[in-house]
């Protein structure tokens, strides 16, 4: 089972009619005029598995609770006084009420509706089943937090092979959204108006794992599967759908190239990290290749010589320009996103911006670079790095930010932080940094 750790508040806010909180009749959100009768006593569940999170508390609407295919759920619903309960359309008057539920299995809702006096409040339990990862919320401070959902591609071994979940989870940590896969997944988000994730297919011929990226709806419904034009691998690290309706996708395509002057073959098999820019037609607008832009020099410290460069974020600039991470060289490189040409390089051994003010002097073996509003906010695992800090200060991951100055040609370090502000703890891969819609807190993962 897969514990997942809430570090800080929300991902993406999202709105999806399924799971709404809005009444059809008056109101509960209302603060004033409402009878305080209107909200539940209790909710008790039995089933084979007997899970229900959170505890119900009569403000928290919604709860995910076991539901086994095959099985049933005894549900117990308590109110205060003498009102119309109702469990998904079965209604009594009374203070009351209990139901036998069957054939409940993920994906279900149930509705637990009371009301009185022409007002109403809904409650929901969403079912999840036996093999759903465990979710606890280790801090929850209730003013600090936004409203909205975080997104997430979990997976869990099973005795008949790997399950990915796509989850949109609240900040209890219930599933709005659930649906299991038998499919390695990764990348689940949330784009303007559709969402995405990546789906492990098979090994191209050099034996390298590749993936479909498929793009769904606002419901979730499959609206197509895209791959990279004319290379041999789709890459599962990151995609985007731009403002203009086009898709930028990343590829490690295999390739021979010669490695004599580095001491090796003058015909080695490697991977180059390459972006493409595409249209909804599929026509190619833009492709960059990392054999082209780097120096190869900067990139052996990771898994040279085959996949050196290792690409595994794109993000678009507030200048409409590519911002590129490339942990293999343990770089970062600002891109025209017409021509491919570099803007601005930081890291490698020779970079345009000199980063200024760091202690620790770098970043190492990166993932996630966004430039916002003037600056570059990195997730730094802290290994593989170029030049002493390791020696120096050990392996730990933080989150950073630097101001980019492109006059001065400088990248000054703002803050940054790391968890539990232990500057101990390390991410040898994988990690995000991202923002929280509405409060701009840090979301570090």
């Amino acid at each position: 089972m897969l514990q997942i750790r809430f570090i800080l508040l929300v991902l993406s806010i999202i709105l999806i009619s399924s799971c709404s909180d809005d009444e059809p009749v008056k109101t509960s959100a209302e603060p004033l005029h409402i009878p305080p009768n209107i909200s539940l006593k209790g909710i008790d569940v039995s089933s084979s598995g007997n899970v229900m999170y959170p505890d119900f508390q009569p403000n928290i609407l919604h709860y995910a609770v076991t539901c086994f295919e095959g099985n049933s759920l005894d549900l117990q619903v308590e109110a205060f006084e003498s009102n119309t309960i109702s469990i998904n359309g079965n209604s009594v008057v009374g203070t009351s009420h209990s139901q036998l539920l069957e054939n409940l299995s993920l994906q279900n809702d149930v509705q637990i509706s009371i009301s009185n006096e022409g007002y109403r409040r809904d409650y929901y339990l969403h079912c999840i089943d036996e093999t759903f990862p465990v979710i606890s919320i280790n801090k929850y401070i209730d003013s600090e937090i936004d409203d909205g959902f975080f997104i997430l591609s979990p997976r869990v071994s099973t005795d008949d092979g790997i399950k990915s979940y796509l989850m949109i989870i609240d900040n209890n940590g219930v599933p709005r959204f659930r649906k299991k896969i038998a499919a390695i997944v990764t990348d689940f988000k949330l784009h303007e108006n559709k969402y995405s994730y990546a789906e492990r297919t098979q090994r191209n011929e050099f034996g390298h794992w590749d993936y479909d990226i498929v793009l769904m709806d606002q419901q979730f419904n499959e609206l197509n599967r895209l791959n990279t034009i004319n290379l041999n691998h789709t890459d599962n690290h990151d995609f985007l759908v731009t403002q203009e309706g086009t898709y930028i996708l990343l590829s490690y395509n295999s390739a021979y190239r010669d490695f004599s002057p580095y001491g090796l073959s003058s015909n080695e098999l490697t991977r180059d990290s390459v972006v493409q820019e595409i249209d909804e037609n599929n026509n190619l607008l833009m492709e960059w290749n990392s054999w082209d832009h780097l120096d190869i020099e900067d990139c052996k410290q990771h898994r040279w010589p085959d996949d050196y460069a290792h690409i595994n974020s794109v993000s678009v600039s507030s200048d409409d320009n590519l911002i590129l991470s490339l942990r293999g060289c343990s770089t970062i490189l600002k891109i025209d996103r017409i021509t491919g040409e570099t803007i601005w390089q930081i890291g490698g051994s020779n970079p345009s911006l000199d980063i200024i003010g760091d202690q620790y002097f770098e970043f190492c073996g990166q993932h996630t670079a966004t430039e916002l509003n003037g600056s570059l906010f990195i997730f730094d695992n802290g290994g593989y790095c170029l030049g002493d800090r390791e020696n120096q200060f050990g392996q730990f991951s933080r989150a950073l930010e630097y101001k980019i100055d492109s006059i001065n040609k400088t990248a000054e370090f703002l803050r940054d932080y790391s968890y539990d502000n232990l500057y101990s703890l390390y991410t040898p891969s994988g990690g995000s940094l991202t923002f929280s819609p509405k409060k701009n807190n840090w979301i570090y993962q």
